[in-house]
């Protein structure tokens, strides 16, 4: 009678492991799925913004080809292949081309001196707007894959990942070259801009 109580026992106490265990692996897993689409939706309105920049930047090649015309075909084609880019590390790799020829371009209108009424200033200004968007959705983009990943990292996430196929966000969207070194670029002021995370 006392094994068969001491073998009940230990079968309670095994299902109410499993159970527990089952609790906690659905919990983390849930928690995770939901990093998941944190990070899809900060893709997604960062994206929107990428491509309205990249139209812009369109705008203004067309608006200063007179100055000069080279410089309107590459934006045309590193804009043509963000748009058709089908991952995000292909559109970040395009809008990462994309900005190395519009801080070419910038360098080119800063140089020829035009006028501030002349067309080419507004849609300076546009572009302004936009890289502040950018910037600001960059952050939430890069903050909600740091987060993902760093759960993935500590246990118990790291057992659940594991059990459930699940791998770490490497598509970060890191800054070029150009931005570090404040090339040519347009922002709006200083003290309006808040500082940007950078990963490197």
């Amino acid at each position: 009678m006392k094994n068969k109580l001491i073998a009940v026992f230990l079968f309670l106490a095994s299902a109410g492991a499993g159970l527990y265990a089952m609790s906690i692996f659905s919990e983390y897993r849930e928690d995770l799925r939901v990093q998941r689409v944190e990070i899809d939706e900060a893709w997604v309105a960062l994206e929107t913004q990428l491509v309205e920049r990249a139209r812009s930047a369109v705008q203004l090649a067309g608006a200063a080809a007179e100055i000069t015309p080279k410089n309107g075909i590459l934006i045309a084609e590193s804009t043509e292949r963000l748009l058709q880019a089908s991952t995000r590390e292909q559109k970040l790799a395009a809008n990462h081309a994309l900005a190395a020829e519009l801080s070419s371009l910038l360098a080119t209108v800063e140089e020829s001196g035009l006028a501030p009424e002349n067309p080419v200033r507004r849609v300076q200004d546009q572009l302004a707007a936009a890289d502040h968007q950018i910037a600001e959705r960059r952050r939430r983009y890069n903050r909600a894959i740091q987060d993902y990943n760093t759960s993935l990292q500590l246990f118990p996430g790291n057992a659940v990942a594991w059990l459930a196929g699940l791998e770490r966000e490497s598509a970060y969207f890191r800054s070029t070259e150009a931005e570090r070194q404040g090339a040519p670029a347009v922002r709006p002021p200083a003290e309006t801009q808040p500082e940007e995370e950078r990963v490197e």
